[in-house]
């Protein structure tokens, strides 16, 4: 399986068209953990994105913490899983991606490539970031380049993009573990000067995902984009609009940034339902509610082995709790030391007579959840010391 992770900040907008493309075009897309790594500078911002987690409730949205984005980028992959895909919020999905597809399958079985680039494709003959036509490479009929040429320029010379490169998790892990970096842009940076050591990537017939830069959010790079403001798409969300994606589904890209028109529309029916929530969301008083106590929810299948630093790290949290684990029918029992912290600590565990997925899963625990907060994490999350407190008081900035 593969690690998803992606990066968001003040964009909560761009961000729900991100997730909704997602959702159209990621075939797997409810199999895989996908992690949004996210933070906000206003208030405006934050009600944003609780708006973006009611339109899609299925994904881990992780808020960012001070100087922790190197820490917790990190805690968000799994060793496990064989390939990891980093993202940002100005992207979409524009076409399908499966899992179990010819470039990720030689990515994983092939010791020469580096990346399958998915915002790549024959096409593309722009780089708009360094302004300049790219020729195409010299394609391999399993559409495979050298990236190190070095007649080649541009994207097409660039493995180590967040921007939908696909990797194997043991080539990157150990990058995204020991380099020093402070935020996304930073990141990208020192994996460019220092990128995989395989000569080659691959790529689809056509792009399937391509970054719409009509705004910057970043001040670490000088990089140039269009002039739709995030706070005016944030203020339109906000009233009831969204991106449409009527122009953007199947859009024959020439370049993996590419501004094109972002068309807001209503969503009436969806809009009515999700503002009424949001509205009863921001009535409550979540640190009043944290005082009655929180609900935190584990859920696992077969991975109870990466269990036990979540279950240490619930005991870090100050506010009164109650700790529920529910097994999705997993084929292998609960490890040792998870049965005895769940016995010494009372940890509720509620099972599944068969395997339901991990929505299903989470919506066990909720339901079965005594106290009206809940907090769901993976079994291979944990919360810092003091974490839930943290966020609590950052929700009412």
């Amino acid at each position: 399986m593969i690690n998803v992770v992606i990066f968001s900040k003040d964009r909560p907008a761009q961000l729900e068209l991100l997730l909704r493309s997602m959702k159209r075009f990621f075939v797997e897309w409810n199999m895989v953990h996908t992690h949004i790594l996210y933070k906000y500078t206003n208030d405006d911002y934050r009600i944003g994105y609780e708006k973006t987690k009611l339109y899609h409730p299925e994904f881990d949205y992780v808020l960012e913490q001070p100087g922790k984005f190197k820490e917790q980028t990190v805690s968000l992959i799994r060793a496990e899983n064989q390939a990891t895909m980093f993202m940002v919020d100005d992207m979409v999905f524009k076409n399908y991606l499966a899992l179990k597809t010819i470039p990720i399958k030689k990515l994983l079985s092939e010791d020469s490539i580096a990346c399958v680039a998915i915002r790549m494709c024959p096409r593309i003959n722009y780089c708009y970031t360094e302004r300049k036509s790219t020729p195409p490479p010299n394609f391999t009929e399993d559409l495979m380049w050298f990236w190190r040429d070095p007649s080649l320029g541009g994207d097409i010379s660039y493995p180590m993009s967040t921007d939908g490169s696909i990797f194997r998790t043991e080539d990157i892990y150990p990058l995204i573990k020991d380099l020093p970096y402070e935020n996304p842009n930073t990141m990208e940076g020192v994996l460019a000067n220092n990128p995989i050591n395989k000569p080659y990537m691959i790529c689809y017939r056509d792009s399937l995902v391509f970054n719409i830069p009509v705004n910057k959010v970043q001040t670490v790079n000088g990089n140039h984009c269009g002039n739709i403001p995030a706070e005016y798409l944030n203020k339109e969300f906000l009233s009831g609009k969204r991106i449409s994606m009527a122009n953007i589904e199947f859009f024959e890209n020439t370049s993996c940034h590419q501004e094109i028109p972002l068309v807001l529309g209503e969503d009436i029916e969806i809009s009515a339902e999700i503002t009424e929530r949001l509205d009863d969301c921001l009535k409550k008083d979540y640190s009043k509610m944290a005082e009655q106590g929180v609900s935190i929810v584990i859920c696992t299948y077969n991975d109870s082995h990466f269990m036990l630093k979540a279950l240490k790290s619930c005991l870090l949290q100050k506010v009164p709790k109650e700790i529920i684990v529910v097994d999705d029918c997993s084929t292998v029992p609960l490890c040792d030391e998870v049965v005895k912290f769940i016995e010494k600590h009372n940890v509720r565990v509620i099972r599944h007579d068969k395997n339901m997925g991990l929505s299903a899963a989470r919506n066990t625990g909720i339901s079965s959840a005594k106290y009206d907060l809940v907090i769901p994490i993976d079994a291979d999350d944990y919360f810092f010391q003091n974490g839930i407190d943290g966020q609590i008081g950052r929700a009412h900035v």
